[in-house]
């Protein structure tokens, strides 16, 4: 990784060069920032970039059939039902809290799915896929918790919701039985 790069990305040259040491791969070539940022229009990393697809940055030295190309899918893999579940247990504890239950634990367990997330964006530049994986798969389990705490939430509020109705339907009840009660009173004796 360029000095300049590693100056402010730690956490990437590092992994950079513990990748490079371990497998004992000459990644002059891989680890060069430039290969996947470009050097002067910096491209911000996105979801695109990691994976097979037309914008990915791993298509430029893998192609399909090689492991490395697998390597990028799977990993392109695991990121994306790591985000999509941390999205779907987000909507779910907003919805919850919009209702009036309280969430506030559970948002904030999910902060460490969120927290895994950015951990994954980061261990993509170990090129050390079951790593990658692992970790992506932690932040999944902690996303699908987050899912798990908020359904009760629902059956929380439905409940409280047929409280109420019942509450309403007596309270009904019992005024227009105090209404004919108070008729009957007032009617003249004969």
């Amino acid at each position: 990784m360029g000095n300049v790069c590693g100056s402010c990305h730690g956490r990437e040259a590092t992994l950079f060069r513990e990748t490079e040491a371990k497998k004992k791969l000459d990644l002059s070539m891989c680890i060069q920032c430039m290969v996947c940022h470009s050097n002067h229009a910096v491209q911000p990393p996105t979801d695109e970039m990691l994976g097979v697809g037309p914008k990915s940055t791993c298509m430029s030295c893998h192609l399909p059939g090689d492991k490395e190309y697998q390597a990028s899918q799977d990993m392109a893999d695991a990121a994306a039902r790591l985000r999509s579940r941390l999205g779907e247990a987000r909507g779910l504890l907003e919805r919850a809290e919009r209702a009036g239950t309280e969430v506030s634990q559970d948002r904030f367990a999910l902060q460490k799915a969120q927290d895994q997330l950015v951990q994954v964006q980061v261990l993509a530049h170990s090129f050390d896929r079951d790593r990658f994986v692992a970790a992506a798969d932690e932040g999944t389990g902690i996303a699908e918790a987050g899912i798990v705490a908020g359904r009760p939430a629902f059956q929380e509020l439905r409940q409280r919701r047929r409280g109420l109705g019942l509450s309403l339907v007596l309270i009904v009840a019992v005024t227009v039985g105090l209404f004919l009660k108070l008729r009957e009173i007032e009617r003249p004796q004969p």
